[in-house]
């Protein structure tokens, strides 16, 4: 069973094709279920419960770039657009990557990790330190179920 690096992973949005949500220094996704308590009395000290809802968010971070992006992550935020979204490993890329950054999912390993659903851009936030780059981050929340295959 091979590892799977950092670099081999991407946050996508599907337009017509996949591209690069960002310039991805960071990718976290986080699935959760909110639980509610089925104990009663009788149960004891210790809490049981039971999931109740499952969610998911996705968040990218970047340094920021005056280039064009191949996604406009502020139209997509600004008109609340559904988007349908990647986080998955990617062919390898050269590390001198051209701007905008080009990643194709990678569908020739079976056993790659993919995660895609449908979801919102629900916060962007710009950070600039003194002295050091701009970042942009960017945070996908979960509309619906997350699938394990590229939708």
């Amino acid at each position: 069973m091979s590892k799977v690096k950092g670099q081999n992973i991407a946050v996508l949005i599907k337009d017509t094709t996949w591209k690069a949500a960002a310039f991805a220094t960071v990718c976290e996704i986080d699935e959760s279920a909110s639980v509610i308590d089925v104990g009663s009395a009788t149960s004891g000290k210790y809490r049981h419960v039971k999931p109740k809802r499952l969610s998911w968010q996705v968040t990218s971070g970047h340094l920021l770039s005056n280039a064009q992006a191949a996604v406009d992550l502020e139209s997509i935020f600004a008109n609340e657009t559904r988007i349908l979204v990647a986080f998955c490993e990617v062919i390898d890329h050269p590390s001198a990557m051209a701007e905008p950054p080009v990643y194709t999912p990678d569908t020739t390993n079976a056993n790659a990790f993919k995660r895609c659903g449908y979801c919102y851009i629900t916060r962007l936030t710009v950070t600039a330190r003194n002295r050091d780059y701009a970042t942009l981050s960017v945070t996908f929340t979960g509309d619906g179920p997350l699938s394990t295959t590229l939708l």
